[in-house]
């Protein structure tokens, strides 16, 4: 003798509505595997990072990147005889040199400097917040090996803003968008 046995199954919308405490069950479950997963870009903010390095005359040698929880965030750059003493105006020209050559525009004032989506460097829009990141540097009288040496904060903010958005409703509904859930929240 088989038994059949009917369960009636919501969209996230539905589920929301009519069910609310199975809706929070299924977002609470899934940012317990959001935990499990790898932060969003990871790759492609590392080679904006890079790129911008690379491209201003330095490489890295070493760096410890992570979100703000990592306390050992660094980047050391090779030596470059060069360019390691390279501070006010001609840091700033120099960069604007590198942002010029990738498709950024010659501002009439240094502190004129806009970043309208280029993406310049990668592809990747985290480009953008590299360069802005090192110009508002080399503007507040960092050296450009301060200056490039400074991303690692501004890739942990970045990570930081990626793993919340990650675990955030919205991250949720786009990704159950197609789902069905059972009254309890579950996923059928």
């Amino acid at each position: 003798m088989s038994i059949i046995v009917e369960t009636e199954v919501f969209d996230l919308a539905e589920l929301k509505e009519k069910h609310p405490e199975g809706y929070e069950r299924a977002f609470e479950d899934y940012q317990k595997k959001t935990w499990e997963w790898e932060t969003p870009c990871i790759e492609e903010t590392f080679k904006s990072i890079e790129s911008v390095i690379e491209a201003s005359g330095f490489s890295m040698r070493n760096w410890s990147l992570g979100n703000s929880s990592n306390r050992s965030q660094d980047i050391s750059l090779r030596e470059n005889y060069y360019l390691d003493d390279l501070a006010g105006h001609k840091a700033l020209a120099h960069f604007l040199k590198v942002l010029i050559k990738h498709g950024y525009e010659r501002p009439k004032h240094f502190k004129e400097m806009q970043f309208p989506g280029v993406c310049g460097f990668t592809g990747y829009c985290f480009d953008d917040d590299c360069a802005e990141a090192v110009w508002k540097d080399l503007l507040s009288g960092s050296s450009l090996r301060e200056a490039l040496s400074g991303l690692d904060f501004v890739y942990a903010k970045q990570m930081d803003a990626e793993e919340e958005y990650q675990r955030s409703e919205e991250s949720f509904e786009c990704w159950a968008d197609g789902m069905t859930f059972t009254a309890e929240g579950e996923e059928f």
